[in-house]
């Protein structure tokens, strides 16, 4: 008798389940919580703003996506508040 097997597609489907699963969040958990116990929970905190400026950036440079006005001018805000925030938690 002839033994089924999944389909490669459901496969890749449970690898990469896996990946995000057990890896990235995995060490985006742990990532987080060192770098919050080293520099402290304010300041990670800032980093946080950053993650759609990042996103942005990344989607232009890998993607071809463009980069409107706004969109420009709305990273801009985000980086210049963060650099406020953190300069005035050095103080």
């Amino acid at each position: 008798m002839k033994r089924l097997r999944p389909p490669a597609t459901a496969l890749a489907g449970l690898a990469n389940l896996a990946f995000l699963g057990l890896l990235a969040s995995a060490f985006c958990f742990v990532a987080w919580n060192k770098a919050c116990e080293r520099l402290g929970t304010v300041r990670c905190s800032l980093g946080l703003y950053l993650v759609p400026v990042v996103a942005f950036l990344v989607a232009h440079v890998f993607l071809g996506e463009t980069l409107p006005a706004a969109g420009v001018v709305g990273g801009l805000l985000v980086l210049a508040g963060v650099a406020v925030a953190g300069a005035a938690r050095r103080r």
